[in-house]
């Protein structure tokens, strides 16, 4: 550990709330405090092996789409060996928040069940990139199915960092960050090209068939479970599946999805995070139900994104649909008076934030699929708030409706303190004081579900900024 490490560790002071490069390693003995050279020199020659394997397979394959060469960052692979060890030590399987440097990144995982050190740089990058025979080249995709690949051969990205560790039953878990990040929604056709000699292509694909789904030497099997907690309105049911592929060599991955409903029993249950647009896609992530801005070290059930997203299956009765601008205009009003509440300014209509939250919107609607976008706008972080709601007749979902949803977590809300917790995000991003400009989307999909997307600039949830930000309300 060097002196800047152990300094911080004596203080006890969270180091990513002091320097971008800091990183905290939970270990059931206590808090082990590492910035990116400690990680770095901890490194093995067997890791810088498989590092080099792993940037050479995916220049290989980039190649083959035209797609320039990915040069190694330290930062990067900093990131992803810090994130491979929390997945270790805690026997997890999810995103990071994928956030270095207040800039987005892209990130694929992978997991093999092994009886030692056999999963080989190339053999993790021919598994992501086998998807690219369920991959439709041209057009925007939900990117459930190939999101590995298409980040893997993404044209834009240029950097890439690597990360492995191991859990104490033996599985081997992978992280690669990619930066800038792929897999952005509106831009796959420019980013991802076919590859440009289909022989080759050919020849590809027959030898990834040790991944594919008709190989004959491998097994596959899904298993699907569910776990249900609560009842009536706050009743919550998990659903995972998990997909274990067996190959010929007796090794083992498995991938794993995750998706939590929500909804009173008398109600059809909504999903309340089913897919999402983070540049980071990877089918066999495990998804939390998504709350509350970028608490994302505090506790197992991190936010990945910056923003919150909410889940409303009240019964609706039948009216006439509010109008996007009487939304709007309705969505900013309950906006500042609540915020007056709590002594913060007002905030102001943006014509741009408006047009990305609608898009966006619009977006969920027609792939049915409910989280977070990007949460970047012209290269500036936004902060975000979704929500989406169903039932019988008409539904809608006014601006001043949805406003009072989000701000109602402020009975679960702890003044003056930095939250332990996600439950209050939607909350805190609406009455934030650094706050200035909102904009605001609502689309419904063929099958009568309304989503609303709300968009803020400059973004809430900022770790470290609670107590100035989250004033409680005046007497």
């Amino acid at each position: 550990m060097c002196q800047n490490c152990a300094h911080l560790a004596d203080l006890d002071i969270p180091p990513w709330m002091c320097e971008p490069g800091m990183k905290r390693m939970k270990k059931e003995s206590g808090d082990k405090v590492n910035c990116q050279t400690c990680v770095l020199a901890n490194l093995k020659l067997s890791d810088h092996v498989f590092i080099n394997d792993i940037i050479k397979a995916h220049n290989a394959y980039r190649r083959k789409h035209s797609s320039p060469p990915l040069r190694h960052a330290a930062d990067l692979t900093a990131h992803a060996q810090w994130w491979a060890v929390q997945l270790a030590e805690n026997d997890d399987f999810q995103h990071s928040k994928c956030i270095l440097k207040n800039q987005r990144i892209g990130e694929n995982l992978a997991v093999k069940f092994t009886n030692g050190d056999t999963f080989s740089g190339k053999e993790v990058t021919d598994d992501w990139y086998s998807e690219i025979n369920m991959h439709r080249y041209g057009r925007e995709t939900d990117n459930s199915r190939s999101g590995h690949f298409s980040q893997v051969v993404w044209k834009e990205s240029r950097e890439i960092g690597v990360g492995r560790a191991k859990t104490n039953d033996g599985k081997v878990v992978v992280v690669t960050n990619y930066r800038p990040a792929g897999n952005r929604p509106g831009t796959y056709s420019t980013n991802v090209l076919p590859p440009s000699d289909t022989s080759k292509y050919e020849q590809t694909g027959k030898r990834l068939n040790m991944f594919g789904r008709s190989s004959g030497g491998e097994s596959r099997s899904t298993k699907t479970f569910t776990e249900t907690t609560g009842s009536g309105a706050n009743k919550v049911t998990k659903t995972v599946v998990e997909e274990t592929i067996i190959r010929a060599d007796g090794s083992k991955t498995t991938n794993r999805k995750e998706t939590i409903t929500q909804g009173g029993s008398s109600n059809a249950s909504t999903p309340a995070l089913q897919s999402s647009s983070f540049p980071s896609h990877d089918d066999s992530k495990k998804k939390e139900k998504d709350k509350g801005g970028v608490l994302g070290f505090f506790g197992k059930g991190k936010d990945k994104r910056l923003g919150s997203s909410s889940s409303d299956s009240s019964p609706e009765t039948t009216r006439k649909p509010q109008n996007l601008k009487a939304f709007i205009d309705d969505a900013v009003k309950t906006h500042n008076d609540l915020r007056k509440k709590h002594g913060v300014p007002s905030v102001k209509h943006a014509k741009d934030l408006s047009d990305y939250a609608q898009k966006w919107a619009e977006h969920m609607a027609a792939t049915s699929s409910f989280g977070h976008s990007s949460c970047t706008l012209k290269s500036d972080r936004l902060g975000e708030n979704i929500a989406c709601r169903s039932g019988s007749g008409t539904v809608d979902y006014s601006g001043k409706e949805v406003t009072d949803y989000w701000y109602s977590e402020i009975k679960d809300h702890t003044f003056g303190t930095e939250p332990r917790s996600t439950g209050t995000g939607h909350f805190t991003q609406v009455v934030w004081k650094e706050t200035k400009e909102v904009g605001f989307g609502k689309a419904k999909s063929s099958g009568g579900r309304v989503f609303v997307v709300g968009s803020y600039r400059p973004a809430g949830n900022m770790i470290g900024n609670y107590k100035d930000n989250v004033p409680p309300p005046k007497k």
